[in-house]
């Protein structure tokens, strides 16, 4: 049913795709790829996300002896500066999860740091930029105070989790960034999707069971032990690190990440997959059309990469019209141009009447109110009045412009 369907903006263009086959390359193949490449591609003009991958075409060309070439020490140099940010970056994390030990607080990675110590076996391997973990909601006030006791700082100047001392509301949002005074960002997630994720506003509105939290119940279950040298922790299983790659790295955004199909394709080779355990979350948790469209690209440049039989009961889930609009707003548009109409509501709405123990009219009034920094009922009937009228004139220019382009 998805076979129709085109690869959304986000996914690598043709020199990208260059770029990808290069380094993905068989070692026969890829020191005449990589000439090719470097012929029409000068260092000081690289843009980020070709320097992001810079590391791994070192070790392919360390591996390979290739010490002669021109780029080499050049190259070299971005792999040592990789090495040593992810060194203080992991440093500094290791003091974080051995805090959440002591407060016997589960924790779980996600993303970069799996893959750097199970997938690529290299520090330096791949630039972290920050540290990703996910702990369970019912300890997060906990987690966020102990962070600020040890200096720490919410990395945006208005949070709503800084705003509201109730625990419900780190059910429904999706992560936290802290930041240090020595420029280190770490991102503590609640859940691995936003709370919208392949959710109707209406679904929310009603309080039934969303996608994200779901999935939330199923992914904790599953983890696998991780060894990050002297400390031993957890992170995804292969099969939800696999999809949290995808689905996250493929959508839009600023900085065209395209390394989620270096690190896609090297989880693959590197790690066992249950493809049983795909289908069946991308049927379960509504999945299929990002999965199905991510894997088909990966196997039309990487043949043999994904099973035939995979691609074909992906394929095969039904998708609504709903869900395609949706996939393409999340892939075609980056996350800083995206609008939502009811902003950051549907989350206290959610959080509130879904997870407090105990519920009034008043008393939501009062979680508004915290949850939006605000003090008095005067100044909360204002914030609304002057936020939501911002976005339905906004919403109104768009349907005039239309209807009459």
């Amino acid at each position: 049913m998805h076979e129709h369907l085109s690869y959304p903006k986000s996914f690598p263009n043709t020199d990208e795709i260059t770029f990808l086959t290069m380094i993905l390359a068989d070692d026969a193949s890829f020191p005449q790829l990589w000439q090719i490449w470097k012929s029409s591609h000068a260092f000081d003009e690289l843009i980020d996300p070709q320097v992001h991958l810079l590391p791994l075409v070192y070790l392919r060309m360390r591996d390979l002896q290739l010490h002669d070439d021109t780029w080499f020490g050049k190259i070299k140099g971005v792999y040592k500066n990789a090495w040593v940010k992810n060194q203080r970056l992991l440093a500094v994390t290791k003091d974080v999860i051995s805090t959440c030990d002591a407060q016997n607080i589960p924790s779980l990675f996600l993303k970069g740091i799996p893959l750097i110590y199970d997938v690529y076996a290299d520090i330096g391997a791949r630039f972290l930029g920050d540290a990703d973990f996910l702990i369970p909601p019912a300890h997060a006030v906990t987690m966020t105070n102990l962070m600020l006791e040890h200096g720490w700082h919410y990395h945006k100047p208005w949070m709503i989790d800084a705003k509201n001392p109730c625990n419900s509301i780190f059910q429904v949002i999706k992560a936290t960034t802290f930041s240090n005074d020595f420029g280190v960002d770490m991102d503590i997630h609640w859940n691995l999707f936003a709370l919208t994720h392949h959710t109707r506003l209406r679904d929310i509105f009603l309080l039934k069971p969303v996608s994200s939290i779901r999935y939330r119940d199923i992914f904790w279950k599953d983890f696998v032990l991780l060894d990050m040298d002297t400390i031993r922790t957890k992170r995804l299983s292969n099969e939800d690190l696999l999809i949290h790659i995808i689905i996250h790295g493929s959508e839009g955004n600023n900085y065209r990440t395209i390394r989620w199909v270096t690190d896609a394709i090297s989880t693959i080779r590197k790690l066992s997959i249950d493809w049983e355990t795909i289908i069946d979350r991308a049927r379960t948790f509504h999945f299929s059309l990002e999965l199905f469209l991510a894997l088909r690209f990966l196997s039309e440049h990487f043949p043999k990469i994904i099973p035939d039989n995979v691609l074909l009961s992906l394929s095969e889930i039904p998708i609504t019209k709903r869900e395609i609009a949706n996939y393409y707003r999340f892939t075609n548009i980056t996350h800083t141009k995206r609008f939502s109409a009811f902003g950051n509501f549907p989350l206290i709405w959610y959080g509130y009447w879904k997870y407090e123990s105990k519920k009034s009219l008043s008393g939501f009034f009062t979680y508004l109110k915290k949850s939006f920094g605000l003090r008095t009922t005067k100044e909360l009937f204002k914030f609304i009045i002057n936020k939501y009228r911002a976005r339905f004139l906004f919403i109104m220019r768009k349907i005039f412009m239309k209807q009459f382009p």
